[in-house]
C-alpha cells in the first residue's frame, strides 16, 4: 500500500509515507490509510484492465502492448510472464511523452540486452531474468526487435 503512492506518480506523497508510517505504531493505521486505499483500488482496477488486454506472441515470447500513466508497467510483465512460464516484454507507451518503458521478463540472461540498450544511449537496468529501458518513442520498435531476436 506504501508504494502506491510511487505508481500513482505522487511524489510528494512519497516524501510524506516514511512520516506516517512513523508516526503510527499500528499496523491498523497504516492498513486503514484511505488515500492508500484507494490509490490501491485504483490501480487494482488498472492492472486488471491491462491484463484483459490480449498478449501478442511472436517466436514463443508474449508481447503486451499498454498505455498507462501508473508505474505499473514490471507488475504487469511479472504477472503476464508468471502465469504463462514465458519470456514475456511489455511496451507502455503512456508513461512518458517523448518516450516508452520496455520490460522484460525471461529464463534467458538479460544482462547483454542491458549492455546493449546502453550502449544504444538508453537508460537501461535490471538482473539477471529482467530488463527495463526508458527508449526514445522513434526507437522502440527497432529495440524491440532486437529484443525479440535475443530471446529466440
Amino acid at each position: 500500500m506504501i508504494d502506491t503512492n510511487y505508481k500513482t506518480g505522487d511524489k510528494s506523497a512519497v516524501e510524506k509515507a516514511p512520516h506516517i508510517i512513523l508516526a503510527h505504531s499500528k499496523a491498523e493505521d497504516i492498513l486503514n490509510n484511505e488515500t492508500w486505499n484507494e490509490n490501491y483500488e485504483s490501480l487494482d482496477k488498472e492492472l486488471n484492465k491491462l491484463l484483459d488486454v490480449p498478449n501478442d506472441e511472436i517466436n514463443g515470447t508474449l508481447l503486451k502492448r499498454i498505455s498507462t500513466t501508473y508505474n505499473i508497467i514490471s507488475t504487469v510483465t511479472r504477472k503476464v510472464s508468471w502465469d504463462s512460464g514465458k519470456n514475456t516484454v511489455v511496451i507502455n507507451t503512456g508513461f512518458f511523452n517523448d518516450r516508452d518503458q520496455i520490460y522484460m521478463r525471461s529464463n534467458k540472461n538479460a544482462e547483454p540486452m542491458i549492455m546493449r540498450g546502453k550502449e544504444l544511449g538508453y537508460k537501461c537496468g535490471g538482473k539477471k531474468e529482467v530488463l527495463g529501458a526508458i527508449v526514445p518513442k522513434n526507437k522502440t520498435e527497432s529495440f524491440l526487435n532486437e529484443i525479440i531476436d535475443f530471446l529466440k
